[in-house]
């Protein structure tokens, strides 16, 4: 390098003085060139952090990904706005960043509005955004806030936010509405997940008390809550994509059934809600327990859940990834939704008619018959049953069918509609009143589809979860009278004596029969363990005081 012509300070004489000057040294070039600093996307950040959850080392990760290991470190100190990023519709996996509004909070709140109003099909445009962002704002006390064009052309790149799907009225899936997940979220779900560690929970709603011609008349008004929602439970189910199904959580509108009352232990988990929905708290308490249940086997899993306000997203799982399903999709991309509850309904349906039937059938020297007392105990008992006749087939094919697990066949030899026609008809012919000739086992089955699972959330909502606050309305009026007759009085206990009869009874009938012989050794083993408690009490009766 040449250095240019420098003048002596004699002013009489110039000359061009000639300067070598020393070439950098590496080092030195490597102290005055910038690092270059390499743009990772959210599906790629999303992509690392599963790599950490499931062991690798930051390390091994920074360079997998060509990114120092400190960048590493942020990205898993940031994990849950990353993972939340990914699998968020709003947001574009292709992004570099996870950019942040001037008034995050705002943006949010609004963000959150939209998708829920977007779920139920509201046509929106830029206008009722904008006067959404106004409204909030004034709550949250933003001062200098305008909702300008400039905000919201932003605040749709920041959120991927397009027009196209949400203007118009048709509640149907497109392919439009399914593409990133089926494109980008699935794939990574597949390649990060075996199909025993992918996982998919799902709430119904169920008329659990109602025969065919009560159903008929349910289904047609909408169930949000008051009346309705005593005869009403919320039933969550759930399994893998190998057919491992996990225990039902039924949600009830009583804190504790008087048919509870000397019962040590429930067929199911349950707990209480006023309006007997799903609701954020208790679905963060199931995940938590969830969560713990993995981590003590040593797993990592993905669990799919549908995109409402009763699904929060939930800080601190250690073995748990909630991925969530695009919104309004779910028809086609939830696996319990095509077909596993349907199932679960059938067989439990089925069991209300063949109950319904004994009912009858020890009545028959009655001028009236009396329904079957149901109560949420029975339902639940029920529940348990219907559950376990769902084969491991049908919950692989309904996992097939969201395009997960595609090793297994899309069909099952599961056909629960057999045994409900027939017990429908049995009963149509003893009582038509209870059994009207327009419905059919479908139609029963489906009538509580459209029940509402989770709380509707409002503006007032919204607006405090984004001021940290919580509404301390906890009462519930679960002793109220609204004019359904709900049977939860406690059943007395059968005495030994009565227990003893009919196990008798019960060998009877399987040595007339070609049944297993371990069901023989099991019902052995149970009058054993009768008689067994027989002595005990006569112990105990021995050693009892005699003031």
């Amino acid at each position: 390098m040449i250095a240019s012509a420098i003048f002596s300070r004699d002013t009489h004489h110039r000359a061009h003085h000639v300067f070598r000057v020393k070439k950098p040294t590496d080092s030195a070039k490597m102290m005055s060139k910038p690092r270059t600093q390499k743009s990772v996307s959210i599906r790629d950040k999303y992509n690392a952090i599963m790599d950490l959850q499931k062991g690798m080392k930051n390390n091994a990760v920074a360079a997998k990904y060509g990114v120092p290991k400190n960048t590493v470190s942020t990205w898993k100190k940031n994990s849950a706005k990353v993972i939340a990023a990914n699998n968020s519709t709003s947001t574009a996996p292709k992004r570099r960043r996870i950019r942040a509004g001037q008034h995050e909070d705002l943006d949010t709140a609004v963000l959150k509005w939209f998708q829920y109003v977007r779920d139920r099909h509201v046509p929106i445009n830029g206008k009722v955004i904008q006067e959404k962002a106004l409204q909030y704002a004034k709550e949250l006390e933003i001062e200098n806030f305008h909702a300008s064009d400039g905000w919201l052309d932003r605040w749709k790149k920041r959120n991927s936010i397009s027009f196209k799907v949400v203007a118009g009225e048709s509640a149907s899936v497109t392919e439009e509405m399914v593409a990133p997940w089926t494109e980008t979220t699935l794939p990574t779900i597949l390649s990060q997940f075996k199909a025993e560690d992918i996982y998919n929970v799902d709430e119904c709603g169920l008329f659990y008390q109602a025969l065919p011609n009560r159903s008929l008349h349910l289904s047609k008004e909408k169930c949000h809550g008051g009346k309705q929602s005593k005869v009403r439970i919320t039933v969550l189910c759930g399994a893998n994509a190998v057919g491992d199904k996990l225990p039902l959580f039924i949600i009830g509108k009583s804190k504790q059934p008087r048919c509870f009352k000397g019962v040590r232990n429930l067929p199911c988990r349950y707990r209480h809600q006023k309006k007997s929905w799903m609701d954020a708290e208790l679905f963060t308490e199931w995940l938590q327990e969830f969560d713990r249940t993995i981590s003590a086997d040593g797993r990592k899993v993905a669990l799919l859940v549908d995109n409402c306000p009763a699904h929060p997203h939930v800080d601190g799982l250690q073995s748990v990834t909630l991925v969530f399903l695009p919104p309004n999709t779910t028809s086609k991309t939830q696996p319990m939704d095509q077909g596993v509850i349907r199932t679960l309904k059938a067989y439990y349906r089925t069991q209300l008619v063949q109950r319904a039937l004994r009912e009858i059938d020890t009545q028959s020297n009655s001028s009236t018959i009396q329904m079957p007392r149901i109560s949420i105990l029975d339902a639940m008992l029920m529940l348990k049953v219907a559950w376990r006749q769902v084969k491991e087939s049908t919950i692989t094919a309904c996992f097939c069918k969201a395009g997960i697990n595609e090793s297994a066949t899309n069909s099952s030899d599961d056909n629960p509609f057999a045994d409900l026609q027939e017990g429908m008809q049995e009963l149509q012919s003893i009582q038509p009143e209870l059994v009207p000739a327009t419905v059919t086992p479908e139609e029963w089955v489906n009538s509580d589809a459209d029940v509402e699972t989770g709380a509707a959330i409002t503006d007032e909502d919204i607006i405090q979860e984004y001021q940290r606050t919580r509404d301390a309305d906890a009462n519930s009026d679960e002793d109220s009278d609204d004019g359904f007759e709900v049977h939860d009085e406690p059943q007395p206990p059968p005495s030994i004596k009565e227990v003893q009869a009919v196990m008798q009874r019960y060998s009877l009938y399987l040595e007339s029969t070609d049944v297993a012989i371990q069901i023989t050794k099991a019902c052995s083993s149970i009058d054993a363990a009768i008689v067994q408690q027989k002595k005990q009490a006569k112990i105990t009766d021995y050693f009892a005081s005699t003031v």
